[in-house]
């Protein structure tokens, strides 16, 4: 893959699980004056529809979606193309003598979209959707709800049952147009 475009964007702030607390332990940021902090460099394909970011501390792939014709990949060819990428990355570190980086976090995010079907035509049907959803929403008081999110997060162990990752699920509404059927997207 040859990336052809090039931009300096701000960097996105640093981010690490913790797993000491079961809650998000709230984050207060600041800079010292002293410049300008080290810009992220997007490398994009010549379409944009494919991107890596790398900053300091971060190594990210994308694609997406911009003119609406493009087919989604599969999780098997972007993590296909992560791993090709990555080792690319290394070896240019290695052969320009920068050093090899220290892996300290690792993210992977995939989007799938969810349209209506056979079980579900509206967001509120999300229990058609989603096992854990049991499609109770109240005791008749007030009608069936316009849309439903949900969010979960799960502790992933290591094989000594230690805290070795999260994951973390979103269920969210997409806004359609009347004349379209109702979307679902799952993070």
């Amino acid at each position: 893959m040859t990336w052809p475009c090039t931009e300096e964007r701000p960097p996105l702030e640093p981010t690490q699980e913790v797993f000491s607390s079961p809650q998000p332990v709230p984050a207060f940021n600041f800079r010292i004056s002293g410049g300008p902090p080290t810009p992220a460099v997007w490398f994009l394909t010549e379409d944009r529809t494919e991107l890596l970011q790398i900053q300091r501390d971060r190594f990210t792939r994308n694609w997406a979606k911009r003119s609406g014709d493009e087919k989604y990949p599969s999780y098997d060819e972007l993590w296909s193309a992560f791993e090709h990428d990555f080792t690319e990355f290394i070896q240019f570190l290695e052969e320009e003598n920068i050093g090899s980086p220290s892996l300290l976090q690792c993210e992977l995010t995939y989007v799938n979209p969810i349209k209506a079907g056979l079980n579900w035509k509206k967001h509120s049907e999300l229990g058609n959707v989603l096992a854990l959803w049991s499609g109770q929403t109240t005791e008749g008081f007030l009608p069936e709800p316009e849309d439903i999110q949900v969010a979960l997060r799960y502790t992933i162990p290591d094989p000594d049952g230690q805290p070795a990752g999260r994951l973390y699920v979103k269920v969210e509404p997409v806004p359609s147009p009347d004349s379209t059927p109702p979307t679902i997207v799952m993070t």
